[in-house]
């Protein structure tokens, strides 16, 4: 389990290549877990220390089931980061002993010091993919496909899963219409160059109905979804090319739903579901969230101005996580996803009467709420034009067939 020392008292105070993670006394949530945002290509692990108070000195005198609350602090830990449960990382506990009283074990810090180096890595110019005779450098195909659609002037989803290198066998489901293009391949270009430890191995990517025009997407049925795994780098590159060629989007709401359920039929073997979602978009078929029973993590790309309240309420109805550049905000937290009122990016938001959240400073009306409750009413197909029949001219021959039908 680990090494166990007494100690008279810890001090909280800054520790070189270390992040302090308080508990509290009695308490097993992990207070400041936002502190702990490892970079595990830079860094990795190698130590981490438990401070508690040894109070009472006489275990037959705790009142406190000591022996749980330390099963459930480290099993916080480890649900905040699961790469720190591995066996190459030294574990210490430690227990304080100079506390003579309840008031003063209470005042003594309880929490977990985690301990790093910095990682020497060997820069690798190309990538191999399996079962290939050549080694190419797939990325710089996706960067020049990045520029060619303008550059990358915001590398929200690149930032995100570099600082998530817990992510493990995961499905990637990707809006790829067209104003989504340089953020998607963003994280196909951070796949790349991270292909030998990256964690993305299945794609769905989805363009809203292949230019079906609105009318025609039904609820679940809209299309322009396609799939890929991850392994095979060259035909990903080929499938969003294809993809790109089928449909580029238009509307304001998009068939993320539809994506993310037939992207998990088609690969059931995933660990976590990470949805690429453009903020600026609505989610059409937003009522087909109860048939989704995993958390689904939610990257949202372009939220300068807010975020969009639709991928909030995707995030706690699954009881799921949202990310952005600046934050990871996850369900379940006590200042996280599920509370009645949260703030993102200095925006306040709060429940409705439906427990839906909407921002509460009035600046911004929902334009997605029509798609909360309801399915939106169906578009009504055009009639074609009927183009008015022009009279025959009458003409001899036409007389004397009239003719003839009369005389029989």
């Amino acid at each position: 389990m680990g090494e166990y020392k007494e100690i008279k008292r810890f001090t909280a105070k800054r520790i070189p290549n270390a992040v302090i993670l308080e508990n509290g006394y009695a308490e097993y949530k992990i207070k400041n877990w936002l502190s702990w945002k490892p970079n595990y290509n830079k860094i990795e692990v190698t130590d981490v220390e438990v401070i508690f108070s040894k109070f009472p000195i006489k275990k037959e005198l705790w009142y406190i089931n000591q022996s749980r609350l330390l099963r459930q602090r480290i099993s916080e830990l480890f649900k905040l980061d699961p790469k720190l449960n591995c066996s190459q990382i030294n574990f210490k506990f430690l227990l304080q002993t100079d506390c003579k009283n309840d008031s003063m074990a209470k005042s003594f810090f309880h929490g977990i010091v985690i301990k790093y180096r910095a990682r020497v890595n060997k820069t690798k110019k190309n990538i191999v993919v399996k079962d290939s005779m050549v080694t190419v450098p797939f990325h710089k195909q996706v960067e020049a496909f990045i520029k060619s659609q303008g550059g990358l002037n915001d590398s929200t989803a690149y930032k995100i899963f570099d600082r998530h290198p817990e992510w493990r066998k995961s499905l990637v489901i990707m809006d790829w219409t067209s104003s989504m293009y340089p953020y998607g391949a963003s994280v196909v270009l951070w796949h790349s160059l991270h292909y030998n430890k990256s964690g993305i191995k299945f794609y769905t990517f989805f363009n809203d109905g292949d230019n079906k025009p609105e009318y025609a997407k039904s609820l679940g049925n809209a299309g322009g979804i396609y799939h890929a795994k991850a392994d095979n780098l060259d035909e990903v590159i080929k499938l969003f090319k294809f993809v790109m060629s089928k449909g580029t989007g238009g509307d304001i709401a998009e068939n993320d739903m539809e994506a993310l359920i037939k992207g998990m039929q088609e690969y059931p073997e995933f660990n976590e579901v990470i949805l690429i979602a453009d903020n600026s978009a609505c989610i059409r078929d937003f009522v087909m969230v109860d048939s989704i029973h995993v958390p689904i993590k939610v990257i949202l790309c372009g939220t300068q101005n807010g975020i969009n309240p639709a991928y909030l309420n995707l995030a706690a109805k699954t009881k799921g996580s949202l990310h952005t550049i600046e934050e990871d905000i996850y369900s379940m937290q006590e200042i996280g996803i599920g509370q009645d009122q949260i703030k993102i990016g200095g925006i306040d938001f709060s429940k409705n009467q439906d427990g839906l959240y909407v921002r509460t400073d009035g600046k911004k009306e929902d334009e997605c709420m029509k798609f909360y409750l309801k399915a939106p009413e169906p578009k009504i197909k055009p009639k074609p034009e009927v183009k008015p029949v022009k009279p025959v001219k009458e003409t001899f021959w036409n007389k004397f067939r009239k003719k003839l039908g009369k005389d029989k």
